[in-house]
């Protein structure tokens, strides 16, 4: 329950940022976000890299997580990523 209105509330302050923070045709091979929650700053940080990884420790969070075709979800914790 607390995943989905995670979801549908929380409002899209990352995107505003990297927008803000980086120039236009910013490109990266790969970005990482940790703590991902359900992928609303991945999805952002997804329109600036190739491929991007969301880590989550919570699996409720990674199964409502939203997904673009360029972002790979894992449940897991940020402190043990190799």
């Amino acid at each position: 329950m607390i995943s989905k209105h995670y979801a549908a509330y929380r409002p899209p302050l990352h995107k505003m940022i990297l927008e803000r923070m980086l120039t236009p045709g910013t490109s990266f091979l790969s970005g990482l976000d940790i703590g991902c929650g359900t992928g609303i700053s991945t999805i952002a940080l997804s329109q600036y890299c190739r491929k991007t990884y969301g880590v989550d420790p919570s699996e409720a969070m990674i199964n409502q997580a939203m997904s673009n075709g360029l972002i790979e979800y894992n449940v897991g914790y940020g402190d043990n990523l190799k």
